[in-house]
């Protein structure tokens, strides 16, 4: 099965993609850690279907841990909005559509920047320090993801 994404001027391979990623990827060791032992052991063992993918920084990564929101749960957490505030949207919205969502992966790592996702989305080779990282495109390509997100914020303003 051959993959490919769009683009302005047609379509690119997979594989053309992930090298593309991978000559702005910047390794980044708790990248790499994070990644390693467990967002891709995560999804290698989680029988749900990721629909959503948040990647990101610690903005993102704080969802899990004060957000009480961990991945494959009811998202937003009750913590991070609660159940008062989505009634509340829905009738300010007149949109009785509005739920928790549910399959949301959290790929978030504390500190990386836009260039150290781009890394852990394209894999990293072997070295002669640590062994290669599969890339979370690779992982998560013959699933039913909906919406890729990325957010990274103030790690990622140079000066």
């Amino acid at each position: 099965m051959h993959e490919s994404y769009s683009s302005n001027d047609g379509c690119v391979s997979a594989e053309d993609l992930k090298q593309s990623l991978k000559s702005l990827a910047k390794f980044k060791q708790r990248s790499f850690e994070t990644s390693s032992t467990t967002h891709i052991p995560l999804l290698q063992t989680c029988t749900d279907e990721p629909e959503i993918v948040l990647l990101g920084d610690s903005m993102i990564e704080r969802m899990t841990t004060t957000g009480d929101s961990p991945s494959f749960q009811p998202w937003p957490s009750e913590t991070l909005l609660s159940h008062e505030s989505i009634v509340s949207l829905s009738a300010a919205l007149n949109d009785q559509s509005i739920n928790r969502l549910s399959n949301v992966f959290n790929a978030g790592v504390g500190g990386d920047k836009f260039e150290n996702i781009l890394y852990r989305l394209a894999g990293g080779d072997s070295s002669e320090d640590r062994p290669p990282l599969p890339g979370l495109l690779d992982v998560l390509q013959l699933r039913n993801v909906k919406l890729w997100d990325s957010f990274t914020g103030e790690t990622s303003r140079t000066t």
